[in-house]
């Protein structure tokens, strides 16, 4: 699924579209689409705002990819999000209350210049979008699922998986 999600972004890139990743809660998802756009600075030399949303702070954080540099832009608001220097935007932890007002801001961020950009949204599940909204903003949704029990335990059942994974279950000491 890791390697789907990053196609899913790259093709996003590549197509100049705007794309949603939801998911249940602790699936990973921010996790990865920070690796992605880690990746994605470097290997093409851009620079990437990420915006983290939450109730109790809010920050702003600038991937340099010519630079080589990560940098805290310190606390951060939905209206800064229309003025955020890059080529990608991404904005995590958007929830259903402030969806509407986050998908315009990265609309007005998107069309504020000619140049290709993509946008990426990160959710819960909780917070869908409404599907009139996600055509208003030409949003695509790229959804992050759990794992059932029947495949955790298939999982565990699996030698050949539990022998890729061993080492990164060992604790030191």
């Amino acid at each position: 699924e890791v390697r789907e999600l990053w196609e899913a972004l790259d093709k996003a890139v590549a197509d100049a579209r705007n794309l949603s990743v939801r998911g249940p809660p602790g699936t990973g998802k921010s996790t990865e689409v920070w690796a992605w756009a880690k990746h994605v600075a470097k290997k093409e030399g851009v620079s990437v705002a990420w915006f983290h949303l939450s109730k109790r702070r809010s920050i702003k954080v600038v991937i340099d990819g010519a630079g080589g540099t990560i940098s805290d832009a310190g606390r951060a608001k939905i209206e800064d999000i229309e003025s955020a220097a890059g080529r990608l935007l991404i904005v995590d932890g958007v929830t259903k209350a402030d969806s509407t007002s986050i998908s315009r801001a990265c609309s007005a961020w998107r069309d504020a210049t000619d140049g290709a950009k993509a946008f990426f949204l990160v959710s819960s599940a909780a917070a869908v979008v409404a599907l009139e909204q996600d055509k208003e903003v030409n949003l695509d949704t790229f959804t992050v699922g759990s794992w059932t029990l029947e495949q955790y335990q298939e999982a565990c059942a699996d030698d050949v998986f539990f022998e890729s994974v061993k080492d990164k279950l060992q604790c030191p000491g």
